[in-house]
């Protein structure tokens, strides 16, 4: 493919230099920034970095295309440009453009002209490399998602290093949405999708161990250890914007770096300051900042302080007390932000502090320091629980000190699942789900001085945390790119123990009709309980909770409170085989005052056959946390044996055997995680048991898209590798007895192509009319005769090529008369247009075989020359290959008429 561009190159410079008073070295960088304003209209801000010296090359106005079909010419917004030093001019262009719907669009800046002399572009000829610049967005639905702004990059793409020392730059990126952020290395194109011939990073001009060269994906810094040659490089930096998780837009950014030769006199600034940091929304942040050159006299030994960042783009946006002109000596100053809550944001805030020394005058060597700065909403205050008859209720103060912002939307409750010590992070956010389960979501119930959340569903001890939530909202209303405040400190109750407590609801033995259940209780604490206010006698109630009814199934009456009480009863005569069954305690004093125990179930195992074993499922509602689970299993009425253990209420026996018998039970083991109750309650399910059969379907294992490509001549008849894939952990190879493979033919008919019995490699190799065929698919068959239902239909791989030369000699001589591709497989169709240098169309056909003599449409011969084409071809299966899109240059050499 290169050595094609290499072709393109040398029609470029025949028809471009020819034409040089127009074409002048012209840009160094670039990039288009994206901003919506309403619900499919946007305005594009196309901005360029060009060679200040030669105006013949000035662009006053640019073409712009918008990605649906249309483009417009935009007039720079910025007067002649702005000359920003260095021979560097920074020119903008914006314009406003409506689009047709939602959807994801490309917009592209297309100019005939880079700089010359880029020594990692094709060296030595760039100046003959068009530059091209593009951003994909992505119009949200606004009424849900909000708009979509992509990103506005605040540090120039112009940069200066020096061989043998370390460059560091950043491009400022900040999304006014708050939307992630991630940074990858792009290659420069020189049209869409058309990168640049003969590009290399950097670091393989005079490679070596001390030319390495870095991009951090969540921070976008790029860090060079360190160029070996002076000259000027080109690399880009993509910019990709995620909103809940989704690619929303991609930003191209085509930099430049100039890297002097020996610096050995001059050395680039330092800078000395914290590094990155958080700090609650409402606070005067304030971060101490020195800057020295150690440079003390001479080029380079003064040096420009530059503030950019989002910090300094927000309201109220940060400041600094730095001199904004050239200094010297040691600079010492603040950086100062008075946040509030409208900055609460789910990405960090940056601060660049870029310190350039002038060892070219008025530009040299700079220091970079980037500062990302956190703005997390406070946490709520004095949270307290109060508990009620059968609910917590849980109080916090109100006001918030943060409602007032248009980004709060309610607060979130936490409930501690997990006795795990924890420290947590002052800049993290985030509650460990494995210790703090989520029971509310944006509540916003206040009475008087306090904000409240009841907890119907309370255990004997309970722990809770509150945190704010905060989002932005879209136009109809909907809350996107969410983020918590930090939580507040955490509040915890026991109950009173002043009531029974079941400890154990334990299934003793298994059967339709006589099975067994041992319930076993605690009388109410006695450091808890009243005897003075709750007077004898006393009684115990103990109750099957059936269809909402209560059916009394033991009671006793006791005299006194500080005598031994029944604490065990077992049920029997019930069904232990086909339900799930349910208790709780009453406990009566004095026959009047009654206090109920939490309702306690026995564990209830289901298991089932799945195609790769048994699949076991069990549930309890208890009022103790339940914290680690194992399960026994019995094969052929063997004795029980500990299979594994697990903390969740599922689990696949994958170690089974067809007409083996399989029994199970699970053991719990759980506690109250209170200080009168935290010993270890351990209860068992009552014994699922069935035969394994092979009743189920076979798994149906997939087919990989056959490769129908031929790098050599195309033949409609082909020896085709059909690949089949086994999920080991699925499937057993050992079970399958038939793979019946099928095509689909153009007209959707379905032929059976071979039955093929299976072997280890899963390759079946079909001589097959490689046109006939849109699509194929398998039905596997196992040795129990059992048919896979599902049928995945894979669509052919036909790897369409299609590459064109870039010259032709139509003068006659029999050699290179024609112009015709240089590889031409699997295209049906052609669209091929060629356009002289006033962009009139000379010729156009759509044989892919091309077959152009060098006459234009009309038959006349045309001159020798350089002529622009642009190619799509459509591959023959369109169901399964995009469209291939040329663009390039044609050189008619020795026509003649």
């Amino acid at each position: 493919m290169y050595n094609t561009f290499k072709h393109i190159l040398l029609i470029i410079i025949v028809g471009f230099i020819q034409s040089k008073c127009l074409y002048a070295t012209h840009n160094r960088a670039g990039e288009i920034t994206v901003r919506q304003i309403s619900e499919y209209s946007v305005i594009a801000t196309v901005t360029t970095y060009t060679k200040e010296a030669g105006t013949s090359a000035d662009r006053d106005s640019i073409t712009l295309d918008w990605g649906d079909g249309l483009s417009s010419r935009i007039h720079r917004n910025n007067g002649f440009g702005v000359s920003i030093g260095n021979n560097v001019k920074k020119n903008t262009y914006e314009l406003e453009h409506s689009y047709p719907g939602r959807g994801r669009y490309t917009i592209g800046f297309f100019d005939p002209n880079r700089i010359e002399n880029i020594l990692n572009i094709d060296y030595p000829n760039s100046i003959n490399i068009p530059f091209y610049v593009q951003t994909t967005f992505t119009l949200l639905n606004s009424n849900f998602q909000g708009f979509n702004n992509t990103v506005i990059l605040l540090q120039a793409p112009i940069d200066i290093a020096c061989v043998n020392n370390v460059f560091i730059h950043n491009p400022g990126a900040y999304d006014i949405d708050g939307d992630s952020l991630a940074f990858e290395f792009g290659i420069p194109a020189f049209d869409k999708d058309m990168p640049v011939p003969n590009y290399v990073l950097p670091t393989q001009i005079n490679p070596g161990t001390n030319n390495k060269i870095s991009l951090n994906k969540k921070t976008g810094t790029l860090i060079w250890e360190s160029p070996q040659k002076a000259g000027e490089y080109n690399i880009t930096i993509l910019i990709f914007e995620y909103r809940s998780g989704k690619l929303i837009s991609t930003t191209v950014r085509d930099m430049q770096i100039l890297v002097l030769p020996d610096c050995q006199q001059n050395l680039p600034p330092n800078i000395f300051t914290i590094e990155d940091t958080c700090i609650i929304a409402g606070t005067l942040l304030e971060i101490p900042i020195s800057i020295s050159d150690p440079n003390i006299s001479g080029p380079g030994s003064r040096f420009k302080i530059e503030f950019s960042g989002s910090a300094l783009y927000t309201n109220p946006k940060g400041n600094h007390n730095f001199p904004q002109v050239f200094v010297t000596g040691v600079q010492k100053g603040l950086f100062s932000w008075n946040t509030n809550c409208d900055l609460i944001s789910p990405n960090p805030y940056e601060i660049t502090i870029k310190a350039t020394d002038n060892f070219l005058d008025s530009f040299g060597l700079s220091a970079l320091k980037i500062i990302r700065i956190k703005i997390i909403g406070p946490p709520p205050l004095n949270p307290a629980i109060t508990r009620l008859d059968t609910a917590n209720l849980i109080t916090w103060s109100n006001p918030y000190s943060c409602e007032q912002t248009n980004l709060f939307k309610g607060f979130s409750i936490w409930k501690r699942i997990a006795n795990t010590p924890i420290i947590l992070d002052s800049c993290n956010t985030m509650l460990p789900s494995t210790i703090y389960k989520k029971i509310a979501y944006l509540v916003n119930t206040k009475l008087d001085t306090n904000y409240y959340f009841t907890d119907q569903d309370v255990n004997e001890s309970n722990c809770y945390r509150i945190q704010a939530e905060f989002a932005k909202t879209s136009s109809a209303g909907f809350p996107y790119n969410f983020v918590s405040s930090l939580a507040s400190e955490e509040v915890c109750i026991d109950d009173k123990n002043d009531k029974p407590l079941i400890r154990n609801v334990d299934v003793l033995r298994t059967d339709q009709s006589n099975g067994q259940i041992m319930i076993r209780w605690i009388k109410p604490i006695a450091e808890e309980f009243d005897s003075l206010i709750n007077k004898p006698p006393y009684k115990i109630n103990l109750y099957r909770v059936e269809n909402n009814s209560n059916k009394l199934i033991f009671n006793n009456e006791y005299p006194y409170f500080n005598i031994t009480w029944d604490s065990i009863f077992i049920d029997s005569f019930i069904s232990t085989t086909n339900n799930q069954y349910f208790y709780k305690i009453e406990f009566l004093s004095n026959y009047i005052s009654s206090r109920t125990s939490k309702t306690a179930s026995s564990i209830f195992l289901s298991s089932s056959q799945i195609s790769i074993g048994n699949k076991l499922s069990w549930n309890e509602q208890v009022p103790w946390l339940n914290t680690k689970y194992e399960i026994y299993r019995s094969k052929n009425n063997s004795s029980f044996q500990l299979l594994d253990q697990t903390n969740v209420n599922s689990y696949i026996d994958q170690d089974t055997e067809l007409s083996n018998y399989y029994c199970y039970y699970i053991k719990s083991f759980g506690s109250y995680q209170s200080k009168f109750n935290n010993q270890i309650l351990i209860n068992n399910s009552e014994i699922s048991c069935h035969e394994y059969i092979d009743t189920i379907p076979p798994c149906c294992i997939t087919l990989s898209p056959p490769n129908l490509c031929n790098e050599g001549s195309i033949d409609s008849i082909q020896s085709i590798s059909f690949k089949m894939n086994l999920n080991e952990n699925l499937c057993f190879y050992n079970e399958l007895q038939s793979i019946f493979i099928y095509g689909l033919d153009q007209h959707s008919d379905t032929i059976l192509l071979q039955e093929y019995i299976p072997r280890p490699d899963l390759i079946a190799k079909i001589d097959i009319n490689i046109y006939r065929y849109h699509s194929f698919f398998i039905k596997v068959k196992d040795k129990e005769n059992n048919i896979c239902l599902d049928v995945n239909i894979v669509i052919p791989l036909t790897c369409p090529s299609f590459e064109l030369p870039n010259a032709f000699t139509p003068n006659g001589d029999t050699h290179n008369d024609i112009f015709k591709p240089r590889k031409n497989q699997y295209i049906k169709e052609l669209d091929f247009q060629v356009f002289n240098r006033w962009g009139s169309l000379v010729f156009e056909t759509k044989n892919p075989e091309i077959l152009w003599n060098g006459n234009d449409s009309q038959g006349n011969k045309l001159e020798s020359g350089v002529y622009y084409y642009h190619c799509t071809a459509i591959p023959f299966n369109a169901i399964t290959s995009a469209n291939i899109q040329l663009k390039g240059f044609i050189e008619i050499i020795d026509s003649r008429k």
